[in-house]
C-alpha cells in the first residue's frame, strides 16, 4: 500500500492530477490507517509512512483529495488482479537488485535470519560446552524459542519439577553446594541418608512403594530409562505422575 500511493502521488505530480483514488484488498491496513494504529513494528512503521506521505501530498495543495477504498482480492477483478500482477513483477524486480548487492531487506526477514543465526550458535555452544554435561547424560536436545507443546498441557507444579530435575536447578545437594552460591542451611541428604541429586527421587528406597509407577520407562535390565522419562511425551508424563503421588521431589525430604 505505501509503495503504490507513493508512485500513485509521484505519478499525480508529474500530470497535475488533484484526486487520487485507490483500491486496497487488506481491509485490516485500511482500518489500522484510519485508527492510527499499529498493530507491529513493521506494519505499524509502514501505516505510519503511509500516513505520513499522504498528508504531505494533501497539504502542498488545498484543492488535492485522496480516497481510498477496499477491494476484496482473489475475487477475478480485472483491475485488483492487473495489481496483483504487476506487484509480483515489482517484487521480482526488487529480489533482482538486492540479489547484485543492495543490501534492502524487511523488518520481518531480518528478524528471521537474527533468529536462525542465534539457533545456530546456540546449538553449537550446547554441543561444544563442557558445562552441558549433565544434560547430555539425559540425551536432551538444545533448547528451543519455544516449549514443546506436550509441556504446556501439564499443571504448572509439575511441569516446575519436572524442570528442577531435568536442569538441576531445585532442593539438590549439586544446587546448594555451587562454588558460588552455597546454601549453608540447606538439606542435602536424603531421608534414606543418600545425598539428594536430581535423579535420587526416582530410585529412592524411601519412595519404593510407589516406584512400580515408573515401570513402564523400566529398561530389559531393570534400570530406568533417564533419557525416556526426560525426553518422550509418555515419560514426561509419567515422571509427573510419579512425582505427584510419591511427593519424591518435595523440598525439605530430609532425614
Amino acid at each position: 500500500m505505501f509503495t503504490g500511493l507513493k508512485t500513485a502521488f509521484s505519478a499525480a505530480d508529474r500530470s497535475g492530477e488533484q484526486d487520487i483514488m485507490a483500491f486496497i484488498d487488506n481491509q485490516a491496513a485500511l482500518r489500522a490507517l484510519a485508527q492510527r494504529s499499529r498493530t507491529s513494528a513493521s506494519s505499524g512503521s509502514l501505516l505510519t509512512l503511509t500516513r505520513r506521505e499522504t498528508v504531505k501530498w494533501l497539504e502542498s495543495d488545498p484543492a488535492r483529495s485522496v480516497h481510498l477504498a477496499w477491494v476484496p482480492g482473489h475475487k477475478d477483478i480485472e483491475g485488483n488482479d492487473y495489481a496483483d500482477e504487476m506487484a509480483k513483477k515489482g517484487s521480482s524486480a526488487l529480489r533482482a537488485d538486492i540479489s547484485v548487492g543492495r543490501r534492502w531487506t524487511s523488518l520481518a526477514k531480518a528478524k528471521r535470519r537474527a533468529k536462525e543465526r542465534m539457533l545456530q550458535q546456540w546449538t553449537r555452544e550446547w554441543s561444544d560446552s563442557a558445562r552441558h554435561g549433565q544434560y547430555r547424560r539425559l540425551r536432551t536436545q538444545s533448547p528451543s524459542l519455544t516449549p514443546a507443546p506436550h509441556l504446556g498441557s501439564l499443571p504448572r507444579r509439575e511441569l516446575g519439577l519436572w524442570l528442577q530435575a531435568k536442569t538441576g536447578h531445585g532442593d539438590f545437594s549439586t544446587y546448594h553446594q555451587r562454588p558460588h552460591f552455597k546454601h549453608p542451611d540447606a538439606h542435602i541428604h536424603c531421608r534414606c541418608g543418600r545425598h539428594k541429586t536430581r535423579l535420587h527421587p526416582l530410585i529412592c528406597p524411601t519412595f519404593l512403594q510407589h516406584q512400580d509407577l515408573l515401570d513402564p520407562a523400566r529398561l530389559p535390565s531393570g534400570q530406568l530409562n533417564f533419557e525416556y522419562l526426560f525426553n518422550d511425551n509418555k515419560g514426561i508424563s509419567l515422571f509427573a505422575e510419579y512425582a505427584t503421588i510419591s511427593r519424591a521431589y518435595s523440598c525439605n525430604m530430609t532425614i
